[in-house]
């Protein structure tokens, strides 16, 4: 049980440093045209934070919260981290932060919690 708390928080971790990484890099336009561009990046955001709600929504359940506690949680820290990553995105040169982007951010952890809302319905009303 202990092994698989690690991983599940390991898991969390590894995907925060890849938001982060990604944050760091200066320019992450491509060769798409410009409105191409832009929508190929908003979504890749709400993805980036839909995975992070994922990752750590079964984090927390790993520790025995029931299903409304750990989707609560996985979406708190997961706004909070969009919240972060702006901030860190105001200190990269090239780089600028953007409550939308928080927005969009928040709207791919909320689309997880949405989905789990829907997918087992008697589950989270047990609790």
């Amino acid at each position: 049980m202990k092994g698989k708390i690690f991983l599940n928080w390991l898991a969390v971790l590894i995907w925060m440093g890849v938001i982060y990484y990604f944050s760091s890099q200066p320019n992450l336009k491509s060769e798409l045209e410009p409105v191409l561009d832009l929508i190929f990046r908003k979504i890749a955001h709400m993805a980036e934070f839909f995975i992070l709600a994922h990752l750590l929504f079964k984090a927390y359940q790993g520790h025995g919260l029931s299903a409304k506690k750990a989707l609560f949680f996985a979406f708190l820290f997961t706004l909070a981290y969009a919240f972060s990553d702006e901030w860190h995105q105001s200190q990269i040169a090239g780089r600028v932060a953007s409550i939308i982007d928080v927005s969009i951010d928040g709207i791919g952890a909320l689309f997880f919690v949405f989905l789990k809302l829907i997918e087992k319905p008697v589950k989270l009303n047990n609790v």
